[in-house]
């Protein structure tokens, strides 16, 4: 029996803060020893081309997608089962491709689209319980079943792209329209959204945490913290940890020292808004720090110090017995350039969370690199032929890559397949794609000039990718990289930070 999923909302009563794409449990190997795996991109309200994607399953066979309200784990004829019987409020058919009876061959995509579900916040953080079943005579199941592992799907408000300028925020759907309201902040360096979409928390270079509340036709904004105290973040200076709903930002507090500091933000807290945790030392292991990024399971944080440099990576798992502890204080191998003055101006981690991608921005009109660091093997070496010097990726390294002077800043796809980079200097600027791990790239395609890109901002799906220009922020189709849309924010307009829902 198939329902359509805007039944499936109306029928379901509970909600929890799991973000889309939350997988959970073990599945049930079938031929040939292969486990399929069942997932899903973003599941904003409104789009039309969700699904379910289900891999790694028999080929050519036929599969079974259960969805529910409720999750379980338990174990029956030989399989895990994830997604609880008792709450059943679908059930979905797919046949799989791929060369028939082949091991782990058949792969497709269940279409489930959310166009029709209506764009209002009590609908926002709804979840549903989703497990796959593929008939396979290898399996264990009632006449031969392999299973997936569960997932969770959260529904999120509509994408949206925060832009700050000053003292306006602007709101935009990636589709060249949008809306501009005035906002009491100002000098914003990060963005970061929360609870499906319906709050969004902005940091300020003056040591302020602002949270907008997205529940009306425009935000309204509260100071929630105003004691983090000044820093040289410039930006993408805010994260949310997951499990313990805190934001990580690098400020002062009420010292001198550079550190990341973990503010409270789950609204049902009675510490909301509150510092609950900092690092300590950390200024002093790398000098005062700009660019960092948390990993993807929020349980290392890396940070490098502004110029040249180091990088430090610190334990921000608070089950760890070396909660808060830096784990890792390595120098930057030197720049390909002479002078040699870099400054480290962004950090993205790789989908597992074991490499570190650093953006350089080299001195004068010298094209930009990006240092790697692999927490089992250290840095990683672009052209081992060059003896005694770590090439990082750009023009010295193999395959070359045309990074922009004057690099800036930088993003992974959550998949790990692609990363995007940006720059400009002296009237030459540049956006790209690089596949991972080939260094393959793609530049954009398009009509508008990017001599003066500046930063950038890509979908949780990583299929938009948004470049800010002095007014205008511009957006690319990520699988093509052809422009598909602007912006126009105003003549003179400067962009503090950008960031998706």
């Amino acid at each position: 029996m198939k329902h359509p999923l805007s039944i499936l909302v109306a029928t379901a009563a509970i909600a929890s803060f799991l973000p889309s794409q939350q997988t959970y449990g073990s599945g049930t190997a079938g031929t040939g020893g292969a486990i399929p795996r069942l997932g899903c991109p973003q599941a904003w309200i409104g789009n039309a081309g969700f699904g379910l994607d289900v891999d790694q399953g028999r080929g050519g066979a036929v599969c079974i997608a259960v969805a529910s309200l409720f999750s379980t784990n338990q174990t029956a004829y030989g399989m895990n089962i994830l997604a609880d019987p008792a709450g059943t409020i679908g059930t979905y058919f797919l046949a799989l491709g791929g060369t028939p009876n082949a091991a782990g061959a058949g792969s497709g995509r269940l279409p489930l689209s959310l166009a029709n579900v209506p764009a209002t916040p009590s609908f926002a953080g709804l979840d549903f319980y989703f497990q796959a079943f593929v008939l396979d005579p290898a399996g264990p199941g009632v006449g031969g079943l392999s299973s997936t592992n569960g997932l969770t799907m959260s529904l999120t408000m509509p994408r949206e792209l925060a832009v700050a300028a000053g003292s306006t925020h602007y709101r935009l759907d990636g589709a060249g329209n949008g809306q501009a309201a005035a906002a009491p902040y100002s000098a914003v360096v990060g963005f970061a959204f929360d609870n499906a979409g319906l709050d969004v928390y902005a940091t300020t270079s003056g040591g302020t945490l602002w949270h907008g509340d997205l529940r009306g036709a425009q935000p309204a904004w509260t100071a929630l913290n105003t004691n983090l105290g000044t820093t040289v973040a410039a930006w993408d200076n805010i994260a949310i940890q997951a499990e313990t709903r805190w934001a990580w930002i690098a400020g002062r507090g009420t010292g001198t020292q550079m550190e990341m500091i973990a503010v409270d933000v789950d609204p049902q807290s009675s510490a909301y808004g509150q510092q609950i945790v900092q690092t300590n030392g950390l200024q002093a292991a790398i000098q005062p720090f700009g660019a960092w990024a948390m990993s993807p399971d929020g349980h290392l944080l890396a940070a490098a110090s502004p110029w040249n440099g180091s990088l430090a990576v610190v334990d921000t798992d608070p089950n760890s017995a070396t909660f808060l502890q830096i784990v890792v204080a390595t120098a930057i191998p030197a720049s390909s350039f002479a002078p040699g003055f870099t400054v480290n101006n962004a950090i993205a981690w790789d989908a597992t969370g074991l490499r570190v991608y650093i953006a350089r921005q080299n001195q004068n009109t010298n094209p930009g690199e990006i240092a790697v660091y692999d927490l089992a093997s250290g840095w990683i070496d672009h052209d081992p032929s060059t003896a005694f010097l770590v090439d990082h990726i750009g023009p010295n390294s193999i395959p070359a890559v045309p990074l922009p002077a004057g690099l800036r800043n930088l993003a992974i796809a959550p998949d790990g397949s692609r990363m995007f980079a940006v720059g400009s200097a002296s009237g030459s600027g540049r956006a790209l794609r690089i596949d991972l791990p080939s260094l393959a790239y793609v530049l954009p395609s398009g009509t508008t000039s990017l001599a003066q890109a500046d930063l950038l901002a890509v979908t949780p799906d990583a299929d938009v990718l948004a470049v800010s220009l002095p007014g205008k922020i511009v957006f690319y189709d990520t699988a093509t990289m052809a422009e598909t849309g602007s912006y126009t924010l105003g003549s003179g307009v400067v962009v503090g930070d950008l960031g998706w829902r």
